[in-house]
């Protein structure tokens, strides 16, 4: 998946939600290291969207990566 961030506004683009691959393929991760940093809470809070799925703000992300440069 392409993210093309350089058309939305920045409020627009900081709350868009990714699925887990697209929040590991973000953060340069493979999907079952993602999953484990999910389940084993070190990585970022992700949001529920219904009973089985969940998703990431990608603001949450960039903010997680940049805690985790400067950490």
């Amino acid at each position: 998946m392409t993210i093309y961030l350089d058309s939305l506004p920045s409020e627009v683009a900081n709350k868009r939600v990714l699925s887990a691959p697209d929040a590991a393929q973000f953060c340069n991760f493979s999907l079952p290291h993602w999953r484990r940093l999910t389940r084993d809470g070190t990585g970022p809070k992700p949001i529920k969207l219904s009973a089985r799925r969940v998703g990431w703000q990608l603001g949450d992300l960039i903010a997680w990566l940049e805690a985790k440069k400067a950490a």
